[in-house]
């Protein structure tokens, strides 16, 4: 009986672990390949080698029009390192908590992170990145 309960923690943890890693796009192609499908215009960039360890090694922008006139935004950094992608994440998420302090008013702009991707623009282009 212990022995069941054992494997059935082990594989509830490696089945969390997949899905907290299948979140983000794997690649820069992967993350064009999911914009594209949902009718953004999408843009890559991918940074030279002199570069420091703080800036993001790959950017994808998409920009997605509806006939409404509204627009989503996404704007997504793959960075080298853990370390930088958490200081870009910090510093973008201060720089959003101090406009929104400064107009009164909660924007619709949004960061998140997953790994080494940090992800910035409206919710929905975010949700469709992610």
């Amino acid at each position: 009986m212990k022995r069941v309960i054992r494997l059935s923690i082990f594989a509830i943890l490696i089945s969390s672990l997949l899905l907290l890693v299948s979140c983000a796009p794997r690649s820069a192609y992967a993350a064009y390949q999911k914009l594209a499908k949902k009718e953004y215009t999408v843009d890559m960039d991918f940074a030279n080698k002199t570069a420091s360890k703080y800036d993001p090694t790959i950017t994808v922008t998409g920009t997605k029009s509806y006939t409404s006139g509204n627009v989503d935004r996404v704007y997504a950094a793959y960075y080298s390192n853990g370390e930088a992608a958490k200081l870009a994440y910090q510093m973008l998420k201060d720089k959003i908590e101090k406009q929104n302090k400064e107009k009164d008013q909660s924007s619709d702009l949004i960061v998140k992170r997953s790994g080494k991707w940090v992800v910035y623009g409206t919710k929905s282009g975010v949700d469709d990145f992610l």
